[in-house]
């Protein structure tokens, strides 16, 4: 069992490799899709007043943030394999025998540090190994993702329920005299007697 100093470092590591990379593919997602914004409503000839236009700012960050996340998990996953590895030994931790299905087995580690989990990894289970759990992670962010279609739906629905009707402008009324203007109109002239 390793002590906790020698598990803060490759935690911390992760976790701010995390970071780090989720904040670069945001940025640049936020950037592409303002560009590709910009580019299909200058394309149909009508791009807003206000450039930076609240609300769909706010769509582009929500949908720059969940490529960022999921990116950052996806591309991630080996080295989080590795730090629960390490975290999880020493541990009464059972799991399920796939094999059979009928019985348990217990996890019985004993790794020196993140590098040899790592290599035992390959090692034993190659590389699809450090991908174990991986279907798990997709089903989780396929649940996000709807979640937050359904949600938006159902708000801009909600939204439009509750906008006041917008009124309908009514052409103006000629007020110029029918002699001047060409129109008949079963009132008197000033012009003509």
């Amino acid at each position: 069992m390793l002590p906790i100093w020698a598990l803060i470092v490759p935690t911390v590591t992760l976790g701010l490799a995390k970071y780090l990379f989720s904040m670069m593919v945001k940025g640049a997602a936020v950037r592409i899709l303002q560009a590709n914004y910009k580019t299909r409503h200058e394309a149909n000839g009508a791009l807003p007043k206000d450039p930076n236009h609240s609300a769909m700012m706010q769509d582009i960050e929500l949908t720059a943030s969940i490529i960022a996340a999921i990116s950052s998990d996806v591309a991630f996953y080996p080295c989080e394999t590795v730090v629960h590895r390490l975290h999880l030994q020493g541990t009464r931790t059972i799991v399920d025998n796939l094999d059979n299905g009928r019985s348990v087995l217990p996890i019985l580690t004993n790794y020196a540090g993140a590098i040899d989990c790592y290599e035992s990894c390959l090692a034993t289970e190659g590389v699809c190994g450090l991908y174990k759990g991986f279907g798990a992670l997709i089903l989780q962010y396929s649940a996000h993702i709807a979640l937050l279609r359904m949600s938006h739906f159902i708000l801009n629905q909600i939204g439009s329920l509750l906008r006041k009707p917008e009124q309908k402008v009514q052409p103006p009324i000629d007020v110029s005299p029918p002699a001047i203007s060409n129109i008949t109109s079963s009132r008197r002239s000033y012009l003509l007697p």
